[in-house]
């Protein structure tokens, strides 16, 4: 499929229902500041306005956690797996990362978790659990399970330390 932005043409390639669009014009298109880490092949999203959002102020509020480390861990690949059955949405997402904060991390500290994006507004996550000490350069792998009634529009990943405030309502 060829679409035209502005006066040039974009190859645009789908492939299982995924519409793959070159990065550039997406971010570009997008107007997310942001600088590209060559030798991770990431970008770095530096753009302070997206914290702004009524999602990200909503995932700000309810997911309190005290950040030691940002850039704790790496994402070295992932599975997704949905399956729609009757009414509802069976999910799992394994993701593997490696530790590059340069030391160990504590028992507790370690804090991967996904947060689940619905076109709603909506967001849900999976609570931080007790997790083992994570070594320096060590690479861990992570699966959460889940069962939806409406399936997501995004997933975001973070890979993070940090001690978790959030409070659990009655």
């Amino acid at each position: 499929m060829t679409v035209q932005k502005s006066k040039q043409m974009l190859n645009l390639q789908f492939n299982q229902q995924s519409l793959f669009v070159p990065f550039r014009d997406l971010v570009d298109g997008l107007k997310v500041n942001g600088t590209w880490d060559q030798k991770r092949q990431m970008l770095i999203v530096t753009d302070e306005s997206l914290k702004k959002t009524p999602t990200f102020i909503n995932i700000e509020e309810f997911d309190r956690t005290a950040v030691y480390d940002q850039e704790a861990f790496f994402p070295l690949s992932y599975t997704f797996e949905s399956k729609k059955e009757k009414n509802t949405y069976s999910m799992s997402l394994t993701v593997t990362a490696k530790n590059i904060s340069g030391k160990d991390i504590p028992a507790g500290d370690e804090y991967l978790h996904p947060l689940y994006l619905y076109s709603s507004g909506a967001f849900s996550y999976d609570r931080k659990k007790a997790n083992p000490e994570v070594k320096k350069d060590e690479v861990i792998t992570r699966t959460w399970k889940r069962t939806e009634l409406e399936s997501f529009q995004y997933i975001l990943f973070e890979g993070i330390t940090g001690e978790d405030y959030t409070i659990d309502l009655p």
